[in-house]
């Protein structure tokens, strides 16, 4: 592979050992052939205690092997935590930064952080903290990698996994739902009746453009189907849904809203119920 990809830390809930002579990595509740690659950089214990390795070859889940010893500590590896990553190769080598100092930084991470460490282009990123002779915190950043962003690191089959560590120093933009959907009861004697459902939510740390897509459950939450606007529904794709109850038939129906913006997560809404009882 290139001497660096995109793929920002990837964690694993097992433990691995390694023997210095063979260079062969042992791993206990592992996933190394589905989260390793060649040439990605595995780091060895939290905060990389052990050091850093390349991946030479995988052969099953729990077995790999290592290029090098060489900027490992030298101490005895069982039984450690580790993660794994595709930040540049060279870095090992950059004594200006260790393992906890390097980053893989996203369009979103660098907007949301800009102002307060500088960064300059979304890529792997090495950042030094500092208090200068006044007291102040100082931040000093230098693009490493130049790229469109990294991906962040995904979960593996244990349900562990992204790029969490990274949050106190690059904080990810999340959606924060302040106002959620309210329930609606009716009686047959209000209808026709035009119920409406509203949420209220913004990105941050970084401002983004949200989408909206409402759907509905017929069985009390067990599935939901999208809604479109039709002579039922309207606003299906706005922070607002009008729902035109003309009859009984849509008694029990949920609602809920899916919030999406480029590079942050999907949200759910809380489902909010349509109640039409008969009097």
């Amino acid at each position: 592979m290139a001497l660096w990809g995109k793929k920002d830390d990837v964690y694993s809930a097992g433990t691995i050992s390694i023997n210095y002579g063979t260079k062969v990595v042992t791993g206990s509740a592992t996933t190394f052939a589905t989260s390793l690659n060649v040439g990605d950089v595995i780091e060895v214990g939290a905060g990389a205690t052990f050091g850093r390795a390349v991946i030479a070859s995988v052969t099953d889940a729990t077995t790999c092997s290592i290029a090098s010893t060489q900027f490992l500590s030298g101490n005895a590896i069982s039984g450690v935590e580790w993660t794994a990553s595709q930040q540049p190769k060279y870095a090992m080598q950059d004594s200006n930064y260790s393992a906890t100092q390097i980053h893989g930084a996203d369009e979103n991470e660098v907007a949301s952080t800009n102002t307060t460490v500088g960064l300059a282009h979304a890529g792997w990123v090495g950042i030094k903290t500092y208090i200068d002779t006044h007291g102040n915190l100082r931040h000093k950043s230098e693009v490493l990698v130049a790229m469109s962003g990294i991906t962040t690191g995904t979960a593996l089959s244990d349900g562990t996994g992204g790029d969490s560590d990274d949050d106190a120093v690059l904080p990810d933009s999340v959606i924060v739902i302040s106002s959620q959907p309210s329930n609606v009861g009716i009686s047959t004697t209000a209808l026709p009746y035009d119920a409406t459902y509203s949420v209220t939510a913004v990105a941050s740390p970084v401002v983004a453009s949200l989408t909206y897509a409402w759907e509905f459950s017929s069985d009390a939450g067990v599935a939901y189907t999208s809604l479109s606007d039709d002579s039922t529904y309207s606003g299906t794709y706005t922070a607002g849904l009008g729902v035109t109850v003309t009859n009984q038939s849509l008694d029990g129906y949920y609602y809920r809203v899916k919030i999406s913006a480029t590079g942050i997560t999907t949200v759910y809404s809380d489902a909010a119920t349509l109640g039409v009882t008969t009097v």
